[in-house]
């Protein structure tokens, strides 16, 4: 049985200190959290979350994963693969969330660092999500578009997107591994 499948987290040496099991991804060091709605789109406002418990904080967010067709390998065997490698979050959207969650104890140096820890959460989650099955080479990358510009995406009821839609949205790169 794997690890994931019984519930233990996955753990490498290059995993950062970050177990991936099911939809999630947590700092061992500090229990702060991403993780992947369990509730239908229908009854809830949010698709993903971040939990802080440093902070007391669960905030919910919007975003999109971003689809690519990658050259993966799997048991020796040279393979296509369509994975997600990225994700469109909305500008702002995270970090307002953060700022209002903190209330008074919100500073530019705070929201800055849980935004960060987020961003690498989110980033292990998509790499680990993928290299767990295949053998393959890629740098997951999170943006930001207005939401005006993704509005067509966010009500199609679908939450990946083809990298054509960083252009469309005018996506800017906000982080990388």
């Amino acid at each position: 049985m794997s690890s994931e499948a019984s519930g233990q987290p996955q753990r490498d040496d290059a995993d950062r200190g970050i177990a991936v099991v099911g939809f999630s991804a947590t700092r061992l060091a500090t229990g702060s959290k991403f993780s992947e709605g369990s509730i239908p789109p229908e009854l809830s406002t949010h698709d993903f979350f971040y939990e802080n418990p440093r902070f007391g904080l669960k905030v919910g967010f919007e975003a999109l994963w971003i689809r690519e067709a990658l050259e993966a390998e799997r048991d020796g065997n040279p393979r296509s693969i369509e994975a997600f490698t990225g994700v469109i979050l909305l500008s702002g959207q995270l970090a307002s969330s953060l700022a209002v969650a903190l209330g008074t104890r919100a500073t530019e140096a705070l929201i800055s660092e849980l935004l960060r820890d987020c961003h690498e959460l989110m980033c292990e989650y998509l790499l680990r999500r993928v290299t767990k099955i295949f053998t393959v080479s890629f740098t997951p990358r999170i943006y930001e578009a207005e939401s005006c510009r993704l509005y067509t995406h966010l009500n199609s009821g679908r939450l990946d997107v083809s990298p054509s839609v960083l252009s469309e949205s005018g996506a800017q790169q906000v982080f990388s591994f």
